[in-house]
């Protein structure tokens, strides 16, 4: 107790067993302040410690902070979590440190490990739901949170599936299901997969006097805020008459061609068709869904009618009129017809347009190719104003270095041929944004260079020549199976739909001319000419350069000096190997289930010497042949010249020639395989082997059999002996019974692997006895003068 402090000064009660200490090194046992007269007045209780020990005062300074005791700044709020999810409660308190937490559940379980400011749950489940409160505590007291609520949601889940149903029509049908999960449950019921019923929002659907079109697969999607589930597909039976889904649409075709009526309809199996003609006539043998009328005339013209029959009564169509024309004596239709009639590429634009590009160099189709690939309408019309030498030493570092330069090179590189091993071979991806058409008004070419059509949509090619990607192959013995040098392959790296190549010129390449993969969809091919190496008699010919340059060091090349040593001098190499190989192949891998969607038409083609995959070779899906025009005469000789000089070696040279190499035109024409189904109508094959194939890997598998067949298309065969063959008419179902056969395996009859077993396209043919001059005049690049807007 004492008097003379500080008004209101603050003071400290100091401890020391020796008086001579320094101030510093006292210890502070007690803190107080003085009044506001500076008197004091102060009792503090002595720790044991601090008997036997002088005191002092020491004024100035400031007190100790009081004690706080906790207080919430954050408090837990609720959570909603599906099983499987994490949850976190989160809180913040103020207060004297330290402050400790725990947590816990439904009001008084303390929760193991729920001793932070937040609480986190890995993973919940249904027990986890309930109310969760942390307990704050410090040295002054403690406070409990306010409960917050878990709710943990369950995603539902079938409990009974729908099942099966039979009704005879008329009747009511119900569908029942059952579900768990967290409320509230809602219902959608689906017919056929994707469509959604109507007012069908419950756990069970009633459909009254059901009829054959309700027949199909119903199902059930159980939603809640958790997630959905689809039960399984019950299938609705209706027995009853049948109905027409689809009517028989009007024709109009002209003289000689051919007419298609189909109809589509629902209803209890078995059903039977019956056509008739101008309503009371019945037709012979057509009794399908579909009615062919095949080379047409103007006594074909009428009203065709189906009667769709089965075991609980039947069903009339309409009337659909076939209308037959005259046959036009003008020039023939170049507009855009088959699988891929869709495809606009860039459209008809004029040459001011920005988005219209003139092409004199390989770098302006580098930059214009990388606008197209790049930005959607930049560019949209690309015209080749003259030839392009588009090697990977030919376009040069300034095209090379380009930034995402569309040319690459191939990962094998030439060998042999003198002309690529100096110009270099690129690839040209080809994947523009928007729609494109890539031509030249006067047919130039494009030399050295794979188009690599991925990836995009809508592409027109017309008019150029495609020359000088071939080469003479050692590496596979005449396979050519090195190096995938196509002209053009369409979706090697991205799907690929709505394609036109029309009045372009092939040459001779050493794999495909044009090679699909899967994934290719709806591409036409319109009056192209494949000439092989079209130059054959020129002592400087393409063929001629690879052959001249084999003969410096024959020696070197086994499979040239082979032939070279048993008899086959240079003109009769130069003969054999004139034609072009392998020509279109429909379908990269055997077996690949994209190959389904693989679609394209191939018309008024002039096919002037090929060995193999005329139109081409077809894995799966669907091609349609009208108005081929294929010569294989220059391919027969190359190929008996071959036979003849073979007869004369030895039988172990025989052996070697037939069993090591790969030096025998199989002459084989249009090839269906796996499922895929090629018609061939109103087309020429002259000297061809094997004008239709369905089977190049296992006759006895059906799994590798295709349908094909022709139907109103011309044989001619010139004999060896001066006779020849001239057939006109179709294929049958018996191997080998009609010149067309097809070869080789049981035949599977045809039919359209599409709906409702038709094209989705109407067409007009010419005659086939006339394709010859039809052709010659004006398929192939170069052969039209007409406006550019026309291409």
């Amino acid at each position: 107790r004492g008097t003379n402090g500080t008004s209101n000064g603050v003071f400290r009660v100091l401890a020391s067993a020796d008086v001579a200490l320094p101030l510093a090194q006292w210890s502070e046992i007690a803190t107080n302040s003085f009044d506001a007269n500076g008197n004091f007045d102060c009792t503090n209780a002595i720790a044991l410690a601090d008997a036997k020990k002088f005191f002092r005062l020491a004024t100035g300074g400031q007190l100790a902070p009081p004690l706080v005791g906790p207080a919430f700044t954050l408090q837990p709020t609720n959570f909603t979590a599906i099983v499987g999810q994490p949850a976190t409660f989160y809180s913040a308190a103020s207060g004297t440190a330290p402050l400790s937490y725990q947590w816990f559940f439904n009001t008084n379980s303390s929760l193991s490990g729920g001793t932070s400011s937040n609480y986190t749950i890995a993973a919940v489940t249904t027990n986890d739901a309930g109310t969760y409160a942390v307990r704050v505590t410090n040295s002054v007291g403690s406070i409990v949170s306010t409960q917050a609520t878990l709710t943990v949601l369950v995603p539902p889940s079938l409990t009974t599936q729908p099942t099966n149903f039979t009704v005879l029509a008329g009747q009511n049908a119900a569908f029942y299901a059952a579900a768990s999960g967290s409320a509230p449950l809602s219902y959608q019921w689906f017919f056929n997969t994707n469509t959604a019923l109507a007012g069908a929002t419950g756990a069970s659907l009633t459909l009254t006097n059901a009829q054959v079109t309700n027949a199909g697969s119903y199902s059930l999607r159980v939603t809640n805020l958790a997630g959905s589930v689809t039960s399984a597909f019950a299938s609705l039976t209706v027995n009853g008459p049948p109905t027409i889904t689809t009517q028989p649409q009007n024709q109009t075709v002209t003289v000689s061609n051919n007419a298609t009526f189909a109809v589509i309809a629902a209803g209890t199996a078995p059903l039977s068709y019956r056509w008739y003609f101008n309503t009371n006539t019945p037709l012979a043998n057509a009794t399908n869904a579909s009615l062919t009328i095949t080379n047409a005339t103007t006594n074909n013209a009428g009203g065709y009618l189906v009667i769709v029959t089965n075991n609980f009564g039947s069903v009339t169509s309409v009337v659909a009129t076939l209308t037959v024309n005259a046959i036009s004596s003008n020039t023939p239709n170049f507009g855009l017809f088959g699988f891929g009639q869709a495809t606009t590429g860039g459209g008809v634009i004029p040459e001011t347009d920005p988005a219209y590009v003139k092409v004199y160099t390989p770098l302006d189709l580098a930059n214009a190719i990388v606008s197209a690939n790049k930005t959607a309408g930049s560019v949209k019309v690309i015209e080749i104003m003259t030839n392009l030498n588009l090697g990977w030493n030919e376009i040069g570092t300034n095209v090379q270095n380009l930034g995402s330069t569309p040319f690459r090179e191939p990962s094998n590189l030439p060998l042999l041929h003198p002309g690529l091993l100096s110009a270099g071979f690129t690839l040209c991806d080809i994947k523009p944004k928007s729609g494109l058409t890539i031509f030249s008004a006067n047919g130039s070419a494009i030399r050295h260079c794979n188009f690599n059509i991925k990836s995009c949509n809508n592409i027109i090619v017309r008019n150029l020549k495609f020359d000088e990607n071939w080469e003479w192959d050692e590496a596979t013995k005449g396979n050519y199976d090195r190096n995938d040098y196509d002209f053009i392959t369409i979706a090697n790296g991205g799907s690929v739909t709505n394609v036109w190549i029309d009045h372009c010129t092939f040459t001779k390449s050493y794999d495909g001319i044009v090679d699909q993969k899967a994934g290719t969809v709806n591409v036409t091919f319109s009056w192209n000419k494949y000439v092989g190496d079209d130059g054959a008699t020129n002592t400087n010919s393409w063929v001629r350069q690879q052959i001249n340059a084999l003969e410096t060091n024959k020696s070197a090349y086994a499979f040239y000096n082979f032939l070279r040593t048993h008899g086959y001098g240079v003109e009769d190499i130069v003969q054999i190997i004139q034609a072009h190989d392998k020509t279109h192949l429909a379908g990269a891998n055997s077996l690949d289930a994209d190959n389904a969607t693989l679609a394209m038409t191939f018309h008024h083609q002039l096919v002037l010497g090929v060995w193999d995959r005329c139109m081409p070779r077809l894995r799966a899906g669907n091609v349609h042949n009208y108005n081929l025009y294929v010569d294989d005469s220059n391919v027969l000789a190359a190929r008996r010249l071959r036979d003849a000089i073979a007869a004369t070696l030895s039988s172990g040279d025989q052996n070697t020639l037939n069993n090591t190499y790969s030096f025998n035109p199989p002459i084989n024409g249009s090839i269906s395989t796996e499922g895929g189904a090629v018609l061939v109508e109103k087309s020429v094959y002259s000297d061809c082997l094997w004008p239709l194939r369905n089977n190049q890997t296992d006759v006895t598998d059906p799994t590798y059999t295709g349908k094909i067949m022709a139907l109103d298309s011309i044989y001619h065969f010139d004999n060896a002996d001066s006779t020849t063959i001239d057939y006109r008419g179709g294929s049958t179902n018996a191997p080998g019974s009609t010149y067309f056969g097809p070869l080789q395996a049981t035949v599977i009859p045809f039919s359209w692997n599409l709906p409702g077993n038709q094209l989705p396209y109407a067409y007009s043919m010419d005659d086939p006895s006339q394709l010859q001059a039809i052709l010659n005049a004006n398929a192939g690049a170069g052969t039209l003068t007409w406006a550019k807007t026309n291409w």
